[in-house]
């Protein structure tokens, strides 16, 4: 299982991951985020 980083806006590491696009979206406020593919 991956760990992510904390949300920045209420600090939860929760978040679902879609693979298709990296994105991260917090499972607790809904805040999104893309990781960058390397």
């Amino acid at each position: 299982m991956m760990t992510y980083p904390p949300c920045p806006e209420c600090h939860g590491h929760e978040f679902d991951f879609d693979k298709k696009t990296g994105k991260l979206t917090c499972k607790k406020c809904g805040y999104t985020t893309y990781l960058k593919v390397i």
